[in-house]
């Protein structure tokens, strides 16, 4: 009888180990069940919520709204596949990761995926540090859409590339006052219709400036859009940065490209209003034989364009069709154009720049009464000055031409003497030697300035994340933590088992 109900026991026993195994079990399953993908219905989010890195990816179905009032909180190193859908912020978007660990947002195909601020979403207060903001994250193949709002963007790296059937462009404003710093644009653009302010960015894909009174300093810029398609304006072509209208501020960045102004671009009759633009201090290197540094084609109001330094261009600046616009040129260093420094149109005043190596030095087209004075016009291969078209005379006197023999720059003018429909040039009295109020030709035109984004922003070799469908989430608990855990069950199990069958063999022998 004794060994019929040890055995009773020991089958008792074996249930307790068999429980153990089962709930152990239970317990190491249940966590990795845990951090599987979440996928995100169409929905309204109407209370305060967190998107959590464990939780992630969080994969929408459909377009997505954070209501009111409401604040969606995006944890560093989240993932969010947007795919083919729209996330809209109503109330306050706080997408914060690390240089270490971003969040990753991602979208199916070009330009298919968006984030959209309204009028009614939380402004960024930089004095409280609080609003809506995206910081930190590697965003693939979306853009951001900013309407009548203020968000910082901050720290990120864009991934994006026009197609023959997209354009490439990774953030749109208009109205608000948004901050776009220390950002990476990989073949994408920005456009720019409100005063936001746009600094120390990486951006390879241009951007446009359309109203508003942008400010946009210390960025380096370059990149025309990759295709020419029937249908896509002509600016994103053709120029780094095309400005159609409002009152922009263009200083200290280093650009590989044209600044486009080009207004003929831009409203019901085709004029573009430039109220008061100014672009001054940029390091413009084109390297394209057809290039122009600053192109100007008509428009309204007035344009300062000082203290650049443009080079290796077709040519330097040339303003056209500006009736209505007053446009200054003064204290820019223009060397290496093979075609002409200036060419010019009209209202123009040309004080204090140094023209260099140069095909022409300025080409006046039918002009009627430019100022031209206290510039350095030095090497130019063919004329130190040009007229074409125009009748009148001009005023060039107070300049330097690189000699004081007036026999040489007489010969060297191409004016009335060359063609009887020509006004004449008068040129005396002249500088005796450079003007010192010029840039000197041995500035730093071939030194572009370092990379603006700081040490702890995302590199400038960007990466591509994976396609949104692939995307897996990193567990919670590692292989390696299942194993521990299934080492230290089967220690328990081991432990107990053998009380038991010791408790068994001790009431065997009673």
């Amino acid at each position: 009888m004794k060994p019929l109900g040890s055995n009773g026991r020991m089958r008792k026993g074996s249930c307790v180990m068999l429980l153990i195994v089962f709930l152990v079990s239970s317990f190491v399953f249940v966590s990795i069940d845990i951090v599987q993908a979440a996928t995100v219905p169409p929905s309204i989010i109407s209370t305060d919520t967190i998107w959590t890195v464990a939780s992630s990816p969080y994969n929408l179905s459909g377009p997505t709204l954070v209501s009111s009032g409401v604040t969606l909180t995006i944890q560093a190193g989240a993932t969010i596949n947007l795919n083919s859908y729209y996330l809209q912020v109503n109330g306050t978007l706080n997408a914060v990761g690390t240089s270490t660990n971003p969040i990753h947002i991602n979208s199916a195909s070009v330009n298919a995926g968006q984030i959209r601020f309204t009028a009614s979403s939380i402004g960024w207060n930089q004095q409280t540090s609080t609003g809506c903001t995206i910081q930190n994250a590697i965003i693939n193949q979306t853009v951001i859409s900013i309407n009548n709002c203020s968000v910082k963007i901050s720290g990120n790296t864009f991934n994006d590339a026009a197609d023959m059937a997209h354009e490439n462009v990774a953030i749109t404003t208009s109205g608000g006052y948004s901050i776009i710093s220390n950002n990476y644009f990989t073949e994408c653009r920005i456009d720019i219709s409100d005063s936001s302010t746009i600094f120390s960015n990486v951006i390879t894909g241009g951007m446009g400036l359309y109203g508003g009174s942008p400010v946009v300093s210390n960025n380096q810029i370059s990149g025309r859009s990759s295709y020419f398609l029937i249908g896509r304006s002509f600016d994103r072509d053709y120029d780094t940065i095309a400005i159609m209208r409002g009152a922009p501020v263009v200083s200290n960045n280093n650009i590989s490209g044209v600044i486009g102004f080009n207004a003929y671009e831009y409203g019901d009759n085709g004029i573009g209003a430039f109220n008061h633009a100014l672009i001054s201090g940029n390091i413009i290197n084109e390297g394209y034989v057809y290039g122009v540094g600053i192109d100007i084609i008509a428009g309204t109001g007035s344009i300062d364009i000082i203290s650049n330094i443009i080079s290796d261009i077709s040519t330097g600046i040339n303003v056209s069709n500006t009736i209505a616009v007053l446009v200054k040129i003064q204290g820019n260093l223009i060397v290496d154009s093979n075609i002409t420094a200036i060419s010019a149109t009209d209202n123009a005043i040309i004080q204090n720049n140094t023209l260099a190596n140069s095909g022409t030095g300025i080409t006046l087209n039918n002009a009627v009464s430019p100022m031209i004075s206290g510039n350095n016009i030095e090497n130019s291969n063919q004329y130190i000055i040009q007229l074409k078209g125009t009748s009148s005379n001009i005023d060039a006197a107070n300049n330097w031409w690189g000699t004081t023999d007036t026999k040489v720059i007489s010969q060297n003018i191409y004016d009335q003497k060359n063609d009887f429909n020509l006004g004449k040039v008068n040129f005396t009295p002249i500088l005796n030697a450079p003007n010192p109020s010029a840039p000197s030709v041995t500035a730093t035109k071939l030194t572009p300035a370092a990379s603006p984004i700081s040490s702890a922003s995302p590199t400038s070799s960007p990466t591509i994340e994976e396609s949104p469908t692939n995307s897996i989430a990193t567990p919670e608990f590692s292989i390696m933590t299942i194993l521990i855990l299934l080492v230290v069950a089967t220690f328990t199990i081991s432990i107990a088992f053998k009380k038991t069958c010791k408790t068994d063999h001790a009431q065997f022998n009673f």
